[in-house]
């Protein structure tokens, strides 16, 4: 769930959702190998 009562048409279920860079989960911002959690994958997209 990313919120409640927020419209988000054409948004359903198992669709994928894009954030950009979020404050401390972003990658370059975010403690690496923190509690031994695997690093995420980094994908780029060609616009």
């Amino acid at each position: 769930m990313l919120a409640r009562r927020v419209p988000a048409p054409g948004l359903r279920a198992g669709d994928r959702v894009l954030f950009s860079p979020a404050g401390a989960y972003a990658w370059n911002i975010a403690h690496h190998d923190f509690l031994m959690h695997p690093r995420p994958a980094v994908h780029f997209l060609d616009t």
